[in-house]
């Protein structure tokens, strides 16, 4: 399965692309440092802009009744599956693994149950 690249992040990569090219054909070394750190936080943003999509989705999948959660591949960053689920009062544990690398993720979170009941 494919992942499709979000439009945001790719326009990051063009324009921190572009900013290597105008570094690499830059006349003075001051004009071709400030082009390379451009690049550099062009980069920095892209990579923030993906982080964040891969909170959302984490967060969406927890927020839906009738669906098991889900995560994204650290390596590979391809969906992984969820392979275990250990619920314990006020604990829950997921774990997930990769099908396309096998790596393995781990997430601890509070159980909604407990959350709930210390809001009432």
């Amino acid at each position: 399965m494919l992942q499709k690249l979000n439009n945001t992040i790719a326009y990051y990569l063009d324009c921190a692309s572009l900013a290597q090219e105008r570094a690499r054909l830059s006349d003075t070394r001051e004009e071709q440092e400030f082009h390379e750190r451009m690049a550099e936080r062009w980069m920095d943003l892209a990579a923030s802009s993906a982080l964040a999509e891969r909170l959302d989705l984490f967060i969406e999948s927890m927020s839906l009744k009738n669906a098991s959660p889900a995560d994204l591949c650290n390596i590979c960053h391809r969906a992984m599956r969820l392979m275990t689920a250990e619920i314990t009062l006020g604990h829950e544990k997921f774990t997930f693994k990769c099908t396309v690398c096998g790596s393995q993720k781990v997430r601890d979170l509070p159980s909604y149950s407990t959350q709930f009941s210390e809001a009432s």
